[in-house]
């Protein structure tokens, strides 16, 4: 699914922005899907923790870490692709919409922004229960189950 993004933002991209050196993101994008594999061999969320925190909490944390886990896992190659990028391109035709669509740091800084709105306490929580665990999975099912658990 993440590829797919990636693929349509790409696409999107303006001819200016295109000047991103493919070789250096196509070996971002690669350890983005490595860094997915990896997330996917960890342990299942456990429900049972995050019963009785807010529901849209949940969400934002879920949101944050999972971006979060890849950025830290491929941050040395977004880097590198993202100075290219800026290298290569004239700053005033930077699309920073479709640079947020292709690089996970610049996304993360908003769920950070809204993951920070959340309590400290419930924030601990949540970091508490997704510490180590698999958030590679269908986060509408999980968020529906949670609505079904008290």
């Amino acid at each position: 699914m993440r590829l797919a993004k990636f693929a349509i933002a790409t696409a999107l991209l303006s001819s200016s922005a295109c000047a991103v050196q493919p070789e250096h993101y196509l070996a971002y994008e690669a350890k983005v899907n490595s860094c997915v594999e990896i997330e996917k061999r960890k342990p299942a969320i456990s429900l049972e923790q995050l019963i009785g925190l807010p529901r849209e909490a949940i969400a934002k944390g879920v949101f944050y870490y999972k971006a979060k886990n890849l950025v830290d896992c491929s941050a040395k190659e977004e880097l590198y692709s993202l100075a290219q990028a800026l290298v290569f391109n004239d700053s005033s035709d930077i699309d920073m919409a479709a640079f947020t669509y292709m690089y996970l740091s610049i996304a993360l800084v908003g769920k950070e922004s809204d993951f920070n709105q959340v309590p400290s306490n419930v924030r601990n929580k949540i970091e508490k229960a997704l510490q180590n665990r698999n958030l590679e999975v269908n986060l509408v099912s999980l968020y529906d189950k949670l609505g079904t658990m008290k």
